[in-house]
């Protein structure tokens, strides 16, 4: 009997995962684009809380998913012993996609780098992609995230912007949205006053004769959130009293902001970042509250005397650089650790089925512990969260930079210097440097000779600033001055990379010479390469 044509065609577009393809697994799962992924249940049982157990039976029953085989490919990656992939350089699309699917399968390693790899999303300036952030937050109740990036969809209608939330939040998205109307309302009642100032002076452009200033038609609520406001609000000559006052009292409203912080036993509230060890326990020997297993088979001590009892196969799966099943041990026997009770607490619990721990309000010294001891245990699922968490503190700001870049380096995290070099190339040669392994110093001298160029051609053009200002009266700082500009003794690679602080030495800050100057640094700025270009191809990235 000839077989169904359709049948036939069907088979055909069946293929198999070129990771997930063990002749030894005993679950087999179909994604909707037709790729069979071959896994072990035991793994999916230590891993996820989503998918058959192993006690399962299927008789070899294709189990089929609504995901697409890029994403499960991804997915599967966390239930093994292995780097977890890295999210830097993927699509939101793929992302977020992954972040669901995670969600949805309750793949623990998964959900906690995804959770750190949105975080650092969201602090990204205007994130392009800043609705779907703040609805995967929203459903989850990652009160850290919404904080990063409820700012960027404030200027969205309530009508529509209020669905991205669960009804447990939102009324406190109603309330912190109403914060920026208020601020927007006073912003445009000022811009009022301004034309009565501008058109007694004849000194602005865009002011229009019986009317208001020009920028209060123009003004929308988008453009408060960006403290650096465009220059087509304002002509050069907009620096008066009033514009300077309205500019410091909108910053001064907008860094005052409250974010939605509900009082709501609706709301996921964090546990605490590591278990306190009970104070009933009058003698010396103090276990772990959370790792204090009857049946485990394997002692560990911390630093500062805290037992924590755990599962050798749990260590064996999930881990590269501790006891494994064949280890053997009894169970009074105790294998001590250099690290604190804080630290490892945080670390086991990556290790089992459970959902991982909250990072974004640990501090940086545990966190920085943690990821340390991630990599030196080769805890996988800690790896990659603690990886992406670094990334976003990277992006935050100065703060505990050489640290960042010290983790960064010794484990060829490309994607995380990249964020974090504009902070450190303030920092002289000879100290920054030392921070980066052999491979890595020639590559980062490249990066930052960059911002030195930058840095000689600025006090370069300054250096005949002097002699412009006292011809043409208009600078302060002019007059009598023929051996440059007094900024020029101000600059240095940090000021760089903020071009506002022009005007803090500057007594006119739109003389045409310092304006053409400060969008001259911000072209140079913009056009610089990142570090991860002065690098070989192949540096973990």
């Amino acid at each position: 009997m000839a077989s169904d044509p359709e049948d036939t065609n069907t088979e055909s577009t069946v293929r198999q995962s070129t990771i997930f393809n063990q002749s030894d697994a005993d679950v087999v799962f179909k994604s909707s684009d037709g790729v069979l992924f071959s896994l072990h249940k035991k793994n999916l049982d230590l891993n996820t809380g989503g998918f058959p157990s192993a006690d399962f039976k299927d008789d070899n029953e294709v189990i089929e998913l609504t995901e697409e085989s890029d994403v499960l490919e991804l997915l599967f990656q966390f239930v093994y012993p292995r780097q977890p992939p890295i999210l830097s350089y993927l699509p939101f699309e793929t992302v977020n996609a992954l972040a669901q699917a995670a969600e949805k399968y309750v793949v623990y390693p998964a959900i906690g780098v995804c959770r750190a790899y949105m975080l650092y999303l969201a602090s990204r300036y205007k994130p392009a992609n800043a609705k779907e952030i703040v609805k995967y937050a929203a459903e989850h109740s990652y009160m850290e995230i919404l904080d990063e990036a409820v700012v960027y969809i404030a200027s969205e209608p309530l009508e529509s912007s209020v669905s991205f939330f669960p009804p447990a939040l939102q009324l406190p998205w109603a309330l912190y949205r109403d914060q920026w109307i208020r601020i927007f309302d006073d912003a445009k009642f000022r811009l009022a006053d301004h034309w009565n100032c501008c058109y007694r002076r004849n000194a602005c452009e865009m002011s229009k004769h019986g009317s208001s200033h020009a920028a209060t038609e123009r003004l929308e609520l988008a453009d408060l959130m960006d403290m650096n406001f465009d220059d087509s609000l304002f002509c050069r000559n907009c620096n008066c009293e009033i514009i300077r006052e309205w500019k410091k009292s909108i910053e001064g409203q907008a860094y005052g902001l409250r974010v939605p912080d509900p009082d709501s036993n609706n709301i996921i509230k964090y546990n605490p970042y590591f278990t306190m060890v009970s104070d009933s326990d009058e003698s010396s020997t103090k276990w772990s509250e959370m790792f204090h297993k009857s049946d485990a088979d394997v002692t560990f001590k911390s630093s500062d005397g805290v037992l924590f009892a755990l599962h050798k196969i749990k260590l064996d799966l999930n881990t590269g650089g501790f006891p494994t099943v064949d280890f053997k041990s009894e169970y009074d026997e105790v294998i001590d650790l250099p690290e604190t009770s804080a630290v490892l607490d945080l670390l086991f619990q990556f290790i089992y089925p459970q959902p991982p721990p909250g990072l974004s309000n640990v501090s940086f010294e545990t966190i920085n512990a943690l990821a340390l001891v991630a990599e030196k245990y080769i805890v996988y699922s800690a790896m990659g969260a603690c990886r992406q968490h670094m990334l976003y503190r990277a992006k935050c700001g100065p703060d505990n930079i050489t640290n960042i870049v010290k983790y960064a380096a010794d484990n060829g995290y490309i994607d995380i210097i990249d964020e974090a070099a504009v902070y450190l190339a303030s920092e002289e040669l000879e100290d920054s440097i030392s921070l980066f392994p052999s491979a890595l110093q020639g590559p980062w001298a490249l990066y930052r000779n960059q911002w030195m160029k930058i840095y000689h051609d600025v006090r370069f053009q300054l250096s005949g600033h002097g002699h412009y200002c006292n011809s043409s009266k208009s600078c302060s700082y002019g007059g009598g001055l023929y051996d440059g500009h007094p900024l020029a003794a101000q600059i240095n690679i940090k000021n760089l990379q903020n071009v506002e602080f022009v005007d803090s030495y500057v007594i006119r800050p739109y003389c045409s010479r310092v304006a053409d100057l400060k969008t001259n640094i911000q072209q140079q700025v913009k056009d610089l390469r990142k570090f991860s270009s002065f690098c070989e191809q192949g540096v973990n990235q």
